[in-house]
């Protein structure tokens, strides 16, 4: 080989090193934050990271033995870049599959989902094995040279069909958000940030289609890995573990983003606090596991009751509060009507052994009101005198019986 040859791989090599490097700290730290619970989307981030690494690392043996005239270093070209291949459907499985637990499908329908989904990737890794045999997806020459195979584009189809599909599914789901009032469209954001990751590795798989000896398709991978695993960490950051709604940190961002987006409009920003009734005495009678129940049982009421692009969050205990642009006072007491009866038929349906209500403030921007804190305090101290208006009334109720 001549010098330029023998160099030509410091750089794919450096960039290789410096990509794997990042995928490891990714891995390192997810690990560490997810000790104690590994859920099912901590277990497939983990599976895609390890993926891009070995695709790195076998990358980076072909890099290295490329042109080495010397039996050995062609075996090790061979077996490395079948390696390659037979790996590079995998981040696309484990992504597919990673979108199917964002977007909340049913465990069992992911599971028969899985099956299908491995279909084009064990497609894929038989093809790899053959084909140091048959020449499919490449060919090694005698002077240890790599030559793309003649069903490459084969190849560069079923990697990313998944994540291609994958693509398709947020978007219809994201479409749906749009139209209904569900549990769905509360994910919303995470819909947006699904589709980042899928547009970056496919532009990366375009270009290694089109151009001869480009292989950065799982470089510019790392990029949309960063993407994901920074999204998940805010995720983490701003959502209630036990319900899975915002927490308070975001309270201030949205109440400022719907301010303007209400100024011109007839229906003001109003916040609204809501605290569950008898909270105490449903944890000292059946116990703080039911107690989770209740308080999960309201936020997805709250999911139900309010618009998809409403503000809804735990704000601490058993109290929760509402940011809407749809301030009218007449549809908010509606709301807290509504949510009231759908919190009692929990109870008359059987599916909580006690009944459950909130008590609820609320309160509208307005000249004298601008502010959050100045809000959430005239909301809360209409709802406390809800509260002990409840509160009298069954103590009147006691005393009458």
């Amino acid at each position: 080989m001549d010098n330029g040859a023998s160099f030509a791989w410091q750089t794919p090599l450096f960039v290789n090193c410096f990509s794997l490097i990042i995928l490891f700290i990714f891995l390192s730290d997810n690990h560490q934050k997810n000790r104690c619970i590994k859920t099912q989307r901590y277990v497939i981030f983990q599976y895609m990271v390890i993926a891009n690494m070995l695709l790195l690392i076998t990358d980076s043996i072909n890099w290295i033995v490329v042109g080495r005239v010397d039996p050995s270093m062609r075996m090790t070209q061979i077996i490395a870049t079948t390696l390659f291949y037979a790996l590079d459907p995998l981040p696309s499985y484990f992504f597919i599959r990673f979108t199917d637990v964002v977007l909340e499908i049913p465990m069992e329908k992911q599971k028969r989902l899985a099956h299908w989904y491995m279909l084009p990737v064990g497609l894929h890794i038989i093809m790899a094995l053959l084909t140091p045999f048959t020449g499919w997806f490449f060919r090694i020459t005698d002077i240890n040279t790599y030559q793309r195979g003649d069903l490459l584009p084969l190849s560069f189809i079923l990697s990313f069909l998944l994540m291609f599909i994958a693509a398709i599914k947020v978007m219809v789901h994201f479409t749906k958000a749009h139209r209904k009032n569900n549990e769905r469209a509360k994910n919303i954001r995470q819909y947006r940030w699904l589709l980042k990751f899928t547009i970056i590795p496919l532009i990366g798989g375009v270009v290694q289609c089109f151009f001869y000896n480009v292989t950065y398709v799982w470089n510019i991978t790392v990029i949309a890995l960063m993407v994901l695993y920074v999204n998940n960490q805010n995720t983490e950051i701003t959502t209630d573990t036990l319900t899975g709604i915002y927490n308070r940190r975001q309270a201030f961002a949205y109440f400022e983003r719907f301010v303007r987006e209400t100024g011109k409009s007839e229906n003001g920003t109003a916040v609204v606090v809501l605290d569950i009734d008898n909270f105490k005495c449903i944890n000292d009678q059946y116990g703080h596991i039911m107690g989770d129940e209740a308080i999960i049982a309201v936020a997805r009421a709250l999911e139900t009751e309010f618009q998809w692009d409403d503000f809804i969050c735990r704000f601490g205990g058993d109290e929760f509060m509402v940011i809407t642009k749809h301030g009218a006072k007449a549809e908010l007491k509606s709301s807290i009507e509504r949510l009231n009866a759908l919190l009692q038929n929990q109870h008359d349906s059987g599916r909580l052994p006690f009944s459950l209500s909130v008590s609820a403030g609320f309160a509208i921007v307005s000249q004298k009101n601008q502010t959050l804190d100045s809000l959430f305090q005239q909301a809360d101290i209409m709802m406390f005198k809800q509260k002990a208006m409840l509160m009298r009334r069954a103590s009147d109720k006691q005393n009458i019986d």
